[in-house]
């Protein structure tokens, strides 16, 4: 789900950087009136990272889990303290599925599950005219219409030489919940990756 931003986000990043220069809920266990269980019960609310730098920008990071549905927030900002917002990125996905029955064993000994979920939705939102302005004269994405806080859908476009999977695209992940804190690994469209990113850390609000 998060990697095909990537191409993107540079793009993006490097508008930020020749405008403005560098600068270092929870569902209750329930869906719908339905009461849910195991993994999928566990999984439930909101999973925040801390304000981390990605070799550009600082971003953090917000994945919400209710019932089936998925929320995945991003927020890109200038400054160290994510504080100084610049644009942020928002993927919704629908119809989540926990293999439990084929449960992972990591390394450490913990256990991890494989997951799918498809996408109902994938947007970037730019903060400020400067950056829209830009990006509408590159027709990036082919469109022309970005405007300062203003989500942008890009399920299904092509955006800097990548793809962005139409809505409907299922993707596949692994994950680790020790605690109050889950691991994910890199999501794909094709395979279940194998491994989880430990020194990416969310943390249950």
């Amino acid at each position: 789900m998060k990697n095909q931003k990537l191409s993107l986000l540079a793009v993006v990043s490097a508008c930020l950087l020749a405008l403005f220069g560098c600068s270092p809920s929870d569902s209750g266990g329930s869906s719908g009136g339905a009461t849910l269980s195991g993994e999928l019960a566990k999984v439930q609310g909101t999973w925040v990272t801390s304000c981390y730098f990605n070799g550009t920008l600082y971003v953090k990071e917000t994945f919400t889990v209710s019932g089936t549905t998925i929320s995945d927030h991003d927020n890109y900002y200038t400054d160290a303290s994510c504080a100084n917002l610049s644009f942020s990125e928002d993927g919704t996905y629908s119809s989540l599925s926990i293999d439990e029955d084929n449960p992972v064993t990591f390394t450490d000994g913990t256990t991890g599950y494989r997951f799918s979920a498809k996408t109902t939705s994938y947007t970037i939102n730019v903060r400020t005219t400067q950056v829209a302005d830009s990006l509408n004269s590159q027709a990036l994405c082919g469109d022309t219409n970005w405007a300062a806080n203003t989500p942008n859908e890009l399920s299904g476009k092509v955006c800097d030489g990548v793809s962005y999977p139409p809505i409907n695209t299922t993707w596949m992940n692994l994950y680790n919940l020790i605690g109050s804190n889950i691991l994910f690994g890199t999501p794909s469209i094709v395979t279940y990756p194998t491994t989880v990113n430990t020194s990416m850390v969310y943390v249950k609000q």
